[in-house]
């Protein structure tokens, strides 16, 4: 019985770690990070880049860390068949990071087998969150996307 209660207490504590260690995993496999764009975005500018991306209100980015990653994806898979925006306002800036980060992978990530770009993938996201500003973010999404500015 001991042992049972032993297992059931490291298995717990394996599966609140996990999300750190994959994010931790994905920082030390792929040393270099993207970098923000060195263009500014006028106000006007960077508020049809948010709303391009379906971004309400002002522009913000959302901080998140592992478990808000893991927590983003359940969020955005349990609205799959409605059309609550709940997601895109708790997570603010989360899509456009997505999609910065999904054109470094085509460019830097290809020597990568899928299940190992999968985990520096995420933890680009999240590395990108706590380390730009939305006004980066923004004007990255303009940089490597176009489009969302003609919009």
């Amino acid at each position: 019985m001991k042992l049972l209660k032993r297992l059931v207490l490291l298995f717990l504590i394996v599966t609140l770690m996990l999300p750190y260690l994959l994010y931790f995993y994905g920082m030390s496999v792929w040393q270099s990070r993207p970098m923000p764009a060195h263009t500014i975005l006028t106000e006007a500018q960077a508020e049809n880049v948010w709303s391009a991306v379906g971004g309400t209100g002002a522009p913000y980015l959302q901080n998140i860390g592992p478990w808000q990653f893991v927590l983003y994806f359940g969020c955005s898979i349990a609205q799959l068949e409605g059309t609550n925006r709940k997601c895109e306002q708790k997570y603010a800036g989360f899509l456009p990071v997505l999609l910065i980060v999904e054109h470094y992978q085509q460019q830097e990530l290809t020597k990568l087998p899928a299940w190992e770009k999968a985990i520096v993938s995420s933890a680009l996201v999240i590395w990108v969150t706590n380390n730009w500003t939305i006004d980066q973010v923004l004007a990255s999404l303009v940089e490597v996307k176009p489009e969302y500015l003609s919009k």
